[in-house]
């Protein structure tokens, strides 16, 4: 209940206090005023609830490349000649 009420409550919140800040209770706010702060408020809603996500993402993304950089950079490793476990023409006892 409180994921979906959030984001509303929030836009709420910042629409009263812009309204109400001390340059605004001196005089009447128009009704155009107010109903564009809130359809702004409410266009700004789903960028702002998934900014966090996005950060996450973009430091997630960037360790990784870091990763694949320090990768691709290292030194290769010498081949190891691979012996069989069983030379041809032997048995294995168990």
């Amino acid at each position: 209940m409180f994921d979906c009420s959030a984001p509303c409550s929030q836009a709420l919140v910042s629409l009263s206090m812009s309204l109400s800040s001390s340059d605004h209770l001196r005089r009447f706010v128009p009704t155009a005023q107010a109903f564009t702060s809130l359809s702004l408020f409410t266009v700004l809603r789903m960028p702002l609830f998934q900014l966090p996500q996005l950060i996450s993402q973009v430091i997630n993304a960037r360790v990784a490349l870091n990763r694949i950089q320090a990768f691709l950079a290292a030194d290769e490793q010498p081949d190891i000649p691979l012996q069989p476990a069983v030379a041809a023409g032997e048995l294995v006892h168990a």
